[in-house]
């Protein structure tokens, strides 16, 4: 990038680099992904961007993730969270904040990411971001399907759905469809499971 010379230039290079690490992530081509990432990351630590910095690391390990890499998307949400504080960005703090929520169940630590969900309710509200909202409801339906609590995880994971129905976004209402599959489906078994012991 020895000719691109602008810090503002260089930041676009870097937005934009998140986004292509995005499509290849939802294409499956987690290698390309991480290299796109890591680019994006270099470049913003190259001229001190911090606020870009905080995406490009969210991004990283939301790729990381993706491909079953949790204790090093959390490392890389830990600087991006660093870098969020920094600059004074709420939104992506309660991003992170869900997202690092969600690894935490998928790695089978429910409790703590309920512990780390005390206060994220008050703060997403105050975003009034629809994307959030869905995210927080999709959060807090994983952490009642942990703790047995169906009832509770098939509201949650409903207001999910329509929240992110409501927003557009379809990865939003993608993720909330998926995690209200889990719920659903748990709930039949429960009920077959009755049904046979019954008999």
């Amino acid at each position: 990038w020895s000719s691109v010379v602008c810090s503002s230039d260089l930041r676009v290079v870097a937005r934009s680099l998140c986004h292509i690490a995005r499509i290849h992530m939802g294409r499956g081509h987690f290698e390309d992904a991480s290299d796109a990432a890591t680019e994006a990351v270099g470049i913003c630590d190259q001229i001190d961007e911090r606020w870009t910095g905080a995406e490009a690391r969210l991004v990283h390990g939301e790729v990381h993730a993706a491909s079953g890499q949790y204790r090093q998307a959390m490392q890389q949400w830990e600087q991006a969270m660093v870098l969020a504080t920094e600059v004074g960005d709420r939104f992506r703090r309660v991003e992170l904040l869900l997202l690092q929520a969600e690894t935490l169940i998928a790695m089978g630590e429910w409790q703590q990411a309920s512990t780390l969900m005390l206060g994220v309710a008050d703060q997403t509200r105050d975003m009034g971001d629809p994307e959030l909202a869905s995210g927080l409801f999709r959060v807090q339906a994983a952490i009642q399907l942990e703790r047995q609590a169906l009832e509770a995880a098939e509201r949650d994971s409903e207001r999910a759905v329509q929240v992110a129905q409501e927003s557009g976004a379809r990865l939003a209402v993608a993720r909330a469809e998926l995690v209200q599959a889990c719920v659903l489906g748990t709930r039949a078994d429960r009920k077959s499971t009755r049904l046979n012991s019954s008999h």
